[in-house]
């Protein structure tokens, strides 16, 4: 009798063993005793199902039970069901200390359709009227979290949820640890998302002009921007900027004239920064600009000049000599100095290595400005004669080391064949006549 009470709890046990966990009938439209499973019509449990039931939304795993905690749906729908009974979470709720909203009707948000209890996950979010940053799925450890302090966003975009109102991003602007900053307060700007910061060189907010860091914050005073360029054949070209936020107009930048320190600059009302190492015409009158950026206010030479780095790593210098007076004009045209005559461009630059002409004729000005004379002169793969008053020679012969030579019309020594005053003669490539 012994032996056949075993083999019936053994059998018992058997049965428990691979009985499934899922509940398999029940009380039609009831929840079971734990509050795990719901029996529809039929008595059958719900499995992967929402339901909704008594006005309140559940989900309803494969294996029956309600969710409850955290779960996730395709891989990126967050949810909540509450831990007692499995109603999902609606609206504000605080979770292990951190702040969440799920959605509380079916809608959609950014772009993106949010069922009734989906976790807002989307970074910039508009909630009754009030914008916040939730944190989005790229960060597991901030996925859905409403965020407080500087915020960057996937793309290195910083925004800031201002702690000391819940967590409401901030627009406009907004001083924090001492420095100024400015986030965008439109949602129809070509430049900036809604609440970014504005960052990187100057930005034009409400008519004035103001200049960010690279870390979003405001500048004022003196601000150098520097850098380098290739041209593309091995040049290498290093470059500064400078802008002035003037700190008695709240830090917008100068433009036009601006005395610093004494000393007078002029900034571009376009770029806003400072006219340096130059020549430029401000209301008609044509100024120098000393390297520094301060305005030449002295009679005398000044020099422009330019350097960058060849392909073979060498330093190379390029001198633009100016001459000015003492309110810092620039010379233009002929003009005599210590009893020399130079001539200076339209823009103000001294004439070396080319061409200047007066009432008289073509002068070739050296390298050291100066007219060269009796002497042979290559430009542009031709060659041209100085007489020794200064003037280029044209339709006339020159006698030169013995040999006789021709300049024609426009001053270009002859080769080949020519026919000057009815007659043809003969020179040979080098400009030799050849009789």
């Amino acid at each position: 009798m012994r032996k056949r009470i075993l083999v019936i709890l053994l059998s018992v046990a058997v049965l428990f063993t691979f009985m499934p966990a899922t509940a398999y009938a029940g009380t039609p439209n009831t929840w079971d005793s734990t509050h795990t499973y719901y029996y529809n019509g039929d008595g059958d449990p719900y499995t992967d199902w929402w339901a909704q039931i008594d006005g309140i939304w559940y989900y309803f795993q494969a294996d029956g039970k309600v969710s409850k905690g955290w779960f996730t749906l395709g891989g990126e729908d967050r949810y909540y069901g509450n831990l007692s009974t499995g109603a999902i979470l609606t609206g504000w709720q605080k979770i292990g200390g951190y702040w969440y909203y799920f959605e509380p009707l079916d809608g959609s948000i950014n772009g993106d359709y949010y069922d009734q209890g989906r976790m807002y996950d989307y970074g910039v979010t508009k909630v009754n009227g009030k914008w916040y940053y939730f944190g989005t799925s790229d960060n597991a450890s901030k996925w859905g979290k409403l965020q407080y302090g500087w915020v960057k966003d996937e793309n290195g975009y910083w925004y800031y949820a201002d702690a000391a109102k819940d967590g409401v991003l901030t627009t406009g602007w907004k001083k924090i640890n001492g420095k100024w900053y400015y986030f965008e307060p439109t949602t129809t700007s070509d430049q900036y998302e809604f609440a970014e910061m504005y960052y990187s060189g100057p930005h034009t907010i409400k008519g004035s002009t103001y200049y960010f860091s690279n870390n979003g914050d405001m500048k004022t005073g003196w601000i150098k921007e520097s850098g380098r360029y290739d041209d593309g054949e091995g040049n290498v070209y290093y470059y500064v900027n400078w802008f002035y936020a003037d700190p008695s107009k709240d830090s917008r930048l100068a433009t036009g004239w601006k005395k610093v320190d004494g000393k007078w600059y002029y900034f571009d009302k376009e770029t806003y920064d400072m006219w340096s190492n130059c020549t430029a015409t401000v209301s008609g009158k044509l100024y120098a600009f000393n390297r520094n950026g301060s305005l030449h206010e002295k009679t005398g030479w000044v020099d422009l000049y330019e350097e960058w780095y060849n392909s073979s790593g060498k330093k190379v210098k390029e001198s633009w000599w100016v001459y000015t007076n003492s309110k810092g004009i620039a010379t233009t045209g002929w003009k005599k100095i210590s009893g020399v005559w130079y001539h200076f461009s339209e823009d103000g630059y001294m004439t070396a290595n080319d061409w200047a002409k007066d009432s008289k004729g073509w002068m070739w000005m050296g390298s050291n400005g100066k007219a060269v004379k009796s002497r042979w002169v290559k430009d542009e793969g031709k060659w041209y004669y100085i007489k020794a008053n200064s003037y280029m020679a044209r339709n006339e012969w020159i006698k030169d080391g013995g040999s006789w030579y021709y300049l024609k019309g426009n001053g270009a020594m002859a080769t080949g064949t020519v026919t000057i005053g009815g007659k043809t003669y003969h020179f040979a490539s080098s400009g030799k006549w050849i009789p």
